[in-house]
């Protein structure tokens, strides 16, 4: 897979570009110059990982502007599959957090990402398995698109579950998920308009109530006619309730509360 992507390249390879970018992740260097010095003061080291000779970070630069991505993406993906599910105990088969976190970009540099008048950024949107804690899936929008309209990109399939805080609410992909049998832990937004039409009993001392609901709103009983859980769990470190929301019914309240702990 490497090799491949090196069919043209002269003196700066694929995998030395892999080591010295993994190098920096984990070293945190100020920038290209700094992570230059420190992997061409390493010696004996970087030689081992395949580095044999000074790095320039002229060289750098232009491979991280002009080699493919897709190569790393393919790497990735591939070390992921080879992971052991069955290693690991699982409280639902295939397990999701998903969340964004926002990167500022100087505007200058980047006026394709400009987010506010002066401010540049992108959002890295993330489906994270928690299962075997890795990334499964991502993807890049400009820092000004909302999380709620992310949902349907993050590749979930039937019989996946995902958690994901209530700045993702979407009542049309709640009901979308119902229709297609995929499961979502998320917290209810204060303004929601429902009506209980069940409650069960629980003996977890952490679960205030346990009730079926049905959306009443105009509009969101429309987008998501379909029955709902709402649990009312008591966080531990704060002693504040939190309002869940999911369409999942085979699990207990406790559980349901323990699954969004988990994100």
């Amino acid at each position: 897979m490497l090799t491949q992507s090196d069919k043209y390249c002269k003196g700066f390879s694929t995998w030395q570009q892999l080591v010295t970018m993994c190098y920096a992740q984990i070293a945190n260097p100020h920038g290209l110059r700094s992570l230059i010095d420190s992997i061409n003061a390493s010696g004996s080291c970087r030689y081992h990982l395949g580095i044999y000779k000074d790095l320039v970070r002229s060289t750098l630069s232009y491979a991280n502007n002009h080699r493919s991505p897709e190569v790393f993406k393919k790497l990735f993906y591939s070390l992921r599959d080879t992971l052991d599910r069955s290693a690991r105990k699982k409280l639902r088969k295939d397990f999701y957090a998903i969340d964004a976190t926002e990167i500022s970009l100087n505007i200058n540099d980047f006026p394709w990402a400009t987010f506010r008048s002066a401010i540049g950024g992108i959002k890295i949107n993330m489906k994270y398995d928690i299962n075997n804690s890795v990334p499964d899936y991502l993807f890049m929008t400009n820092a000004n698109e909302h999380e709620n309209h992310t949902l349907n990109d993050m590749h979930l399939s039937k019989g996946d579950t995902a958690t994901f805080d209530k700045g993702y609410c979407n009542y049309s992909t709640f009901g979308a998920f119902c229709e297609k049998d995929i499961f979502f832990v998320t917290r209810l937004k204060e303004n929601a308009k429902y009506t209980v039409i069940a409650s069960r009993l629980t003996d977890s001392p952490l679960v205030v109530s346990d009730e079926t609901i049905i959306f009443s709103g105009k509009q969101t009983k429309t987008k998501c006619p379909y029955q709902l859980r709402k649990v009312v769990s008591i966080d531990e470190k704060t002693n504040k309730s939190i309002i869940i929301l999911t369409n999942i019914f085979d699990l207990s309240a406790a559980d349901i509360a323990k699954l969004y702990r988990e994100r």
